[in-house]
């Protein structure tokens, strides 16, 4: 995920620290977009 902030990446996963955000940013994008698929969070945001 080249360019996003961490805090939102923090924020969206609801981890309570940075550094255990920093733990999982080494996740491929790859296997990040289909996790994001499987949970429809744009979708849930919208409702």
């Amino acid at each position: 995920m080249s360019g996003v902030d961490i805090r939102i990446v923090q924020r969206l996963a609801g981890y309570s620290t940075i550094a255990i955000t920093e733990i999982y940013t080494h996740v491929s994008d790859d296997a990040l977009r289909k996790s994001l698929e499987r949970a429809d969070i744009l979708g849930c945001l919208a409702a």
